[in-house]
């Protein structure tokens, strides 16, 4: 197999079981979203690593192997996640666009959706992905993949990456106790202000009573019951959209919000 296409499949492989590792890490459902991020890092880790065997076998055949690895894992692949995720959120817009005002008024929303706002979501709902110890393990997996002789090394620090990620989280949740801290508070307080808003705007026709009930009950706990307000009427469907953006604006995860539908 060419060096270049190992690489590719390795890191990869590597990129979307370190997310996936963060995604169980963090209590999240899996759930056709999740599994998107992990596909999204792994096209972009594999990506990365294709293109800059690639380019530093034609241009930079003698560069330090361990260092354009790290740059790799550190760098190229949260850039390459970006354009994907970049990607993933405005295209639906930007071919919309495309066909209700044709390609030169769509020009300028698309920069700006693809820099501007995704930028902004990426902070919110990527970042947490890549922080504090998946961006290490992607690290220390490129440098291995692109010089092999420090493979040992570098899987070992991978494996101290993963445990000590998973573990300032296991003793943040212990010493966290039974009371919410502030900014989960804080969360709260913006995703409530978020309801009314919402509702306000859109109004509650459509929304059926175990809905509403449902969902002031998540309010209720602090923000901190189980997901289970299932949206099942367009109007639901409809406001769930609408809380989950506002969610990720107030600077919460889009998982935040409680929508699951069980069974």
């Amino acid at each position: 197999m060419p060096t270049a296409l190992w690489r590719a499949l390795a890191l990869g492989a590597l990129a979307g079981f370190v997310v996936f590792l963060r995604i169980v890490e963090r209590g999240e459902a899996l759930s056709p979203r999740t599994w998107l991020v992990v596909a999204i890092f792994a096209a972009s880790g594999a990506l990365a690593a294709f293109t800059v065997s690639l380019l530093a076998g034609r241009f930079a055949p003698n560069a330090p192997r361990l260092a354009l690895g790290a740059a790799t894992g550190l760098v190229l692949v949260p850039c390459t996640v970006f354009a994907f995720f970049a990607f993933d959120r405005n295209a639906g817009d930007i071919l919309w666009s495309l066909r209700e005002y044709g390609l030169l008024d769509t020009l300028g929303h698309a920069m700006i959706g693809l820099t501007i706002d995704a930028a902004g979501a990426f902070s919110v709902t990527a970042r947490p992905y890549l922080l504090p110890w998946p961006i290490v393990a992607l690290g220390l997996g490129a440098a291995a993949a692109f010089a092999p002789g420090r493979r040992r090394a570098a899987l070992a620090g991978i494996a101290v990456a993963v445990l000590a990620g998973f573990g300032v989280d296991a003793a943040r949740a212990q010493g966290s106790g039974a009371e919410p801290d502030a900014w989960s508070r804080e969360k709260c307080a913006r995703y409530a202000t978020a309801w009314e808003e919402a509702t306000t705007r859109m109004g509650r026709e459509g929304l059926s009573a175990e809905f509403v009930t449902r969902h002031d009950a998540f309010v209720a706990s602090g923000c901190l019951a189980d997901a289970d307000v299932c949206p099942r009427s367009e109007a639901e469907l409809a406001m769930a959209n609408v809380l989950v953006i506002l969610a990720m604006n107030a600077g919460m995860a889009s998982t935040f919000p409680p929508f699951a539908c069980r069974g």
